[in-house]
């Protein structure tokens, strides 16, 4: 229940949402209260909480290889690939901004076009924030049954060096919502204790994960003319990043961490993951 008083006035709110949602935030210390209304005229309400992370000690790493239409998940034993939704959202927004080119002195004056507009729009953003959402929870739950770290390139600088190079790449980057998947994961991580770490993604494509000469690429086929190792660019990208953290973490927890393919890995960075660390989780509901 969320009570407003505005002057001589008192509303009360009843929050409509899971209840054992709802139950993982009691008792931890909040904020401040932020009610918004949307278009339809639903009422939303944003509650900060304070939460404690302590994660726990790791045994093995999942690392993860972020791409537009698939995401590749590594474990050392065997490489999986799971598919986005981001493409389906890409075409949606692509729509949106066809109707606008096509009807370019019209749309922002005609209802109709308007909010045909915003429902792709509309969409588009709910199709993102879902799945990432679903898929989130689906990759923390299952590190934390099996005790491992989740381990993901940086890609905070990633836009930024791509529009140096090439607007159209820089163009596609900004529709491309991996930030959003990521905040997804690293809030899940916070939620259930569960250590995450960020590595540095350089080079973690065209290098051999074997050992460690550069690749050579026919389409997405990766081939190492050095040691004859072949492999799709997903699993080389994935590997990669698995090898950054062996190199980064293993060495403070243990003699487990070492890479069957390769004896060294190329990493700097990292933090610590046994120390407790107090975050902000905000909570979003509807009424």
């Amino acid at each position: 229940m969320v009570i407003v008083k505005l002057r001589d006035k008192e509303f009360k709110i009843k929050v409509l949402h899971h209840r054992n949602y709802i139950r993982k935030f009691i008792g931890h210390k909040w904020y401040e209260v932020i009610v918004s209304i949307d278009r339809q005229g639903r009422i939303w309400i944003a509650i900060p909480f304070r939460w404690i992370y302590k994660p726990y000690r790791p045994k093995r790493f999942i690392s993860l290889d972020i791409n537009l239409k698939k995401i590749a998940v590594y474990n050392v034993r065997k490489i999986r690939r799971m598919n986005t939704r981001f493409t389906k959202a890409l075409y949606l927004k692509y729509l949106a901004e066809d109707v606008q080119k096509r009807h370019s002195y019209v749309w922002r004056r005609n209802d109709k076009w308007l909010e045909i507009i915003r429902a792709l729009h509309r969409r588009s953003r709910n199709i993102v924030v879902d799945w990432c959402r679903k898929f989130a929870k689906y990759i923390v739950l299952k590190a934390r049954r099996i005790r491992s770290v989740i381990v993901l390139e940086d890609l905070e600088k990633l836009w930024f060096n791509s529009s140096q190079k090439s607007r159209t790449i820089a163009d596609k980057l900004s529709r491309f919502a991996y930030k959003k998947l990521q905040l997804a994961i690293l809030t899940k991580c916070i939620e259930y204790n569960v250590p995450i770490t960020f590595v540095n993604p350089k080079d973690t494509s065209t290098t051999c994960p074997r050992c460690g000469a550069k690749l050579d690429y026919n389409h997405r086929l990766a081939i190492c003319r050095n040691c004859g190792f072949i492999a799709d660019r997903d699993t080389v990208g994935a590997m990669n990043i698995h090898l950054k953290a062996v190199k980064t973490i293993a060495p403070r927890l243990g003699s487990w961490g070492t890479h069957p393919m390769i004896n060294e890995a190329r990493a700097k960075g990292g933090f610590r993951i046994d120390e407790p660390m107090t975050v902000h989780i905000k909570t979003y509901t509807s009424i």
